[in-house]
């Protein structure tokens, strides 16, 4: 079987002739090792922060696309990856302001609003730490929900190029997925201002309407031209949970979320496509409203340390659900010895395996504290004993 194939028969409940590999996010400090050189991938260490935003200002963004996709595709292709994922990106964004070391300020003048980012070298992290809807609240989300609600989603903004030729080089081997989600704002994307919009979930709950409302209208005219352009699936990584449990209630849940998602997964169905939700955390209290009622074909990250057992999940979701992970980036990882990355790896495996519907990864991602030895002991791991049958992994 090739990538393509392994993955398919995954998500169709079959054995494939091995359990297919993926990663979320490989970051820099670990993919450059991997490359022997610097490599423009990931969301932490020096691309998202100090490289994006140098080409941005200096009027290189189209290079920066181009290398960051490119540099993907080898990575994919070196560590024999089965999938690789490619989220559209803006044609030419507003250049950032620097405001600080390490700080820029993206505006948008015509919304009348403001967004800080910052980079911090020692860990590799690259947030948005403020902006003028945490500063101005209620008043200046609406403010922003007027402005999306005042501009009509257009795909001429964004680029497709890169898809494309991720389709055209690698698309007849590897899997291949595209991006869409709902537009929770309580990831990277809205760190700054997710009190804001945890509070109007309760106090103002038709503005978050009108908000996602407005987000989904572009979404959805982007997922129908990835889609058009040939993805095999599509994925969606903003956050819901934390190690404790849900960022908002199971009610807001069924809300403000469950329908959204089900226009996104019906979408995908149409088409013949896939789509995997990927959140963090601790999601047992929307268990069959996720697991089941939103029509999700896959569950990425799984955090063990959050409480997610895989085992259980398997047990009582894997007749209809592929399992993305759940190797522990959070210790095992990051603090465990080679033999321990082997042991986890094999116990996710045998658990999640029989049958088919999984797909091997990390809990999250291959962050800047991940050595890359463990990393390859993970994926030499699979080689060796995610052959089907599984009888070697025992």
């Amino acid at each position: 079987m090739n990538s393509k194939e392994r993955v398919w028969a995954a998500f169709d409940h079959r054995e494939p002739d091995r359990v297919p590999v993926w990663e979320w996010g490989i970051d820099n400090p670990v993919a450059s090792q991997v490359l022997g050189r610097e490599a423009w991938v990931g969301f932490a260490g020096d691309v998202r922060g100090k490289i994006r935003n140098t080409m941005l200002i200096n009027g290189r963004f189209g290079e920066f696309r181009a290398r960051s996709v490119e540099d993907l595709a080898e990575l994919t292709e070196k560590l024999d990856l089965d999938i690789i994922r490619v989220l559209p990106e803006r044609k030419s964004p507003s250049p950032p302001t620097v405001v600080g070391e390490n700080r820029w300020r993206f505006e948008n003048k015509a919304a009348g609003q403001w967004f800080e980012w910052v980079y911090v070298p020692k860990s590799g992290e690259y947030t948005q730490v403020d902006s003028s809807i945490r500063q101005g609240g209620l008043a200046a989300f609406e403010r922003w929900v007027e402005y999306l609600e005042s501009t009509p989603p257009s795909l001429d903004p964004w680029s497709f190029d890169e898809l494309e030729w991720v389709v055209n080089r690698l698309g007849q081997k590897r899997f291949v997925l595209g991006h869409a989600d709902v537009m929770i704002e309580t990831g990277s994307g809205g760190a700054s201002w997710m009190v804001v919009f945890l509070e109007a979930m309760a106090a103002r709950p038709d503005l978050v309407d009108r908000y996602l409302d407005a987000r989904e209208r572009e979404i959805m005219l982007l997922a129908e031209e990835q889609i058009r352009l040939g993805v095999d699936g599509l994925a969606g990584g903003t956050d819901w949970a934390g190690s404790t449990g849900m960022l908002f209630s199971p009610r807001a849940f069924k809300h403000f979320v469950l329908p959204r998602l089900r226009r996104i997964t019906d979408l995908c169905h149409r088409h013949g496509k896939v789509f995997i939700k990927h959140t963090d955390g601790n999601v047992m209290s929307i268990e069959k409203p996720f697991f089941v009622d939103s029509g999700i074909d896959g569950f990425a990250a799984i955090e063990p340390r959050a409480g997610m057992d895989i085992a259980y999940l398997k047990r009582t979701y894997g007749d209809h659900l592929t399992f993305v992970g759940n190797v522990d980036c959070a210790f095992t990882l990051v603090f465990g010895s080679v033999e321990d990355v082997v042991a986890e790896t094999k116990y996710v495996i045998r658990t999640a395996g029989p049958g088919g519907g999984l797909i091997l990864a990390s809990s999250n991602s291959i962050h800047p504290g991940v050595p890359l030895r463990n990393y390859m002991a993970m994926l030499e791991t699979v080689h060796r004993y995610g052959r089907y049958p599984l009888s070697e992994c025992e």
